[in-house]
């Protein structure tokens, strides 16, 4: 199975992405609590493509236990094989136990790092409209928006 790395700017919308990325890529501490809001269609659409590939969440902003605790929060912890931050991003290939590995973020200064480090990488704006568009490409039926939730239930 082909390692499917998917950066948290797929599934969470935040205010500031590429200055947040770009400030963390410089080498700078971010203070400040950064603010989110959850696509829940995205989110849940990793469940799918974990039938098909071996899932890594990839954050630059977040911590790693900031990420496990919204994934275990809508129940797809257990599609997930590891959570990777932006430390250990250089080591990637290692991570994921492959040379080959496809990365999909919503962020252009993701998307430059993972192309140059050897990442078959998709850009969400530009190649995909959504991660759900994503995860219909690679299979052989559509996933219908809203099947993963109830509205009582979230």
């Amino acid at each position: 199975m082909i390692p499917q790395v998917i950066s948290t700017t797929a599934f969470l919308k935040f205010n500031n992405i590429e200055e947040l990325v770009y400030l963390l890529y410089d080498g700078r501490k971010i203070d400040v609590k950064t603010r989110y809001d959850v696509i829940l269609d995205d989110l849940f659409s990793i469940e799918e493509l974990s039938y098909r590939f071996r899932i890594f969440v990839f954050s630059s902003v977040l911590d790693k236990i900031e990420v496990k605790k919204i994934l275990m929060r809508y129940n797809v912890d257990a599609f997930v094989t590891n959570v990777i931050d932006f430390t250990e991003f250089k080591r990637i290939s290692k991570i994921v136990n492959s040379p080959t590995w496809f990365f999909v973020t919503a962020s252009k200064t993701e998307y430059d790092l993972s192309t140059i480090n050897g990442g078959k990488s998709y850009l969400i704006p530009l190649h995909y409209r959504s991660l759900m568009e994503y995860v219909n490409s690679t299979s052989k039926h559509k996933i219908e928006e809203g099947l993963y939730y109830s509205p009582r239930c979230t």
